[in-house]
């Protein structure tokens, strides 16, 4: 919330304008409890133990959703992980439409017609964006994942508990927005006002 302009950061601070009428209302019918994980379950607790590692989870005994997970090809080596967020996000009312930034920006850009005139262009592909960034808590408990117990987890206790996501996840229907509103006003505290444009048109 710290890294967004003070309007999106007021909206997301609390569910009161997000949540949508049917669950402000305590709709008993939301909020699926019954996933389970379709795979290796070792390999998802393993998945876990490493997101619990990582301060991507916590644990807890009641979300309000819970919500399945896949994984896409990345590369030769590895995996991106997706949370099935659709559960989740029929409880929120629709975001606002987002025009992402394509190439023919790059046309619309004009240096003057001097000798000293020079364009630079760079690119800086940051590791695991989404998950630098921390939802609220309130938004952590509609992104329970399947439940596991606590001795698959190595913890000397009977029962069952829920995975909640900590970090900005693909699946979150708002992610692609938010994703974009924080590197835009960390850009412009730090004066490059002509970075907001771009990313939030």
């Amino acid at each position: 919330l710290a890294n967004l302009p003070s309007r999106y950061a007021e909206l997301y601070s609390s569910p009161n304008k997000l949540l949508s009428n049917h669950v402000q209302s305590g709709h008993p019918n939301h909020g699926n409890r019954s996933q389970h994980f379709r795979g290796d379950r070792s390999e998802y607790i393993k998945l876990i133990k490493r997101m619990l590692s990582n301060g991507m989870v916590a644990l807890t005994d009641n979300p309000k959703c819970v919500n399945n997970l896949f994984t896409v090809p990345k590369d030769a080596d590895s995996q991106r992980l997706i949370i099935d967020g659709r559960w989740a996000n029929l409880g929120f009312v629709q975001p606002e439409k987002i025009s992402l930034p394509t190439p023919d920006i790059l046309s619309e850009l004009f240096v003057p017609d001097t000798h000293n005139s020079l364009l630079f262009v760079a690119k800086c592909d940051i590791s695991d964006f989404y998950h630098n960034l921390m939802i609220p808590e309130w938004l952590t408990e509609f992104f329970g994942l399947p439940r596991v117990s606590f001795r698959e987890l190595g913890i000397d206790r009977d029962g069952y508990t829920f995975p909640n996501c900590l970090t900005l996840l693909m699946g979150l229907s708002y992610s692609v927005r938010l994703a974009r509103l924080v590197p835009a006003h960390i850009g412009s505290r730090a004066g490059i006002s002509a970075m907001s444009p771009a990313l939030c048109r």
